[in-house]
């Protein structure tokens, strides 16, 4: 049953993605949005789908898999998530990494192979409002990408799932700064 809930999950993330990730600026993921993209313009922000929630979601897909400790749906994530980035400029590390993680043949594979996604991922969305960067004191640079605050740790899976916290939020601080 867990296996069709991610399927589901990332098809809804996937078939939102083609229609959002046209044309635009490679820093906020190529989709319609404020920066002069003639495509955006004179829709509200709330109309546009955000495409990096689209990807996002499908990497976050991985991620609950890796909680759940089950490896074929992690796998199957990634390779959704590789195939929809495969055609997007900019995306080339996280694509790169995703095939890693499809091609795991263990959990502990996956693991380390989603380490070094989730360092690519958080780099692509770091200046983005709503992701929580968590982090898993268990494992050396164990950080990962979250858009909910409650910790879900995919390195520890289900021998630790609560264990880790909010590193940092991710988008620019009162000042308007970025982190």
């Amino acid at each position: 049953m867990n296996h069709l809930k991610y399927s589901i999950f990332t098809l809804g993330a996937l078939l939102a993605l083609p229609f959002s990730l046209q044309a635009g600026p490679a820093c906020c993921g190529g989709g319609a949005h404020a920066h002069g993209n003639p495509s955006a313009e004179g829709v509200s922000g709330d109309a546009v789908e955000d495409p990096r929630k689209a990807w996002v979601q499908s990497y976050e897909g991985v991620s609950e898999a890796l909680v759940e400790d089950e490896l074929d749906t992690a796998k199957e994530e990634a390779q959704g998530l590789a195939r929809t980035l495969q055609a997007f400029e900019g995306y080339e590390r996280i694509h790169r990494h995703a095939e890693d993680v499809a091609e795991a043949q263990t959990l502990e594979a996956a693991r380390s192979a989603f380490r070094l996604l989730s360092h690519a991922v958080i780099e692509r969305v770091s200046d983005h409002d709503g992701f929580h960067v968590m982090n898993c004191p268990m494992v050396e640079d164990g950080q990962w990408l979250q858009s909910e605050r409650e910790v879900r740790n995919p390195y520890m899976g289900q021998r630790m799932v609560r264990c880790g916290s909010v590193a940092r939020t991710t988008g620019p601080d009162e000042d308007g700064h970025q982190h």
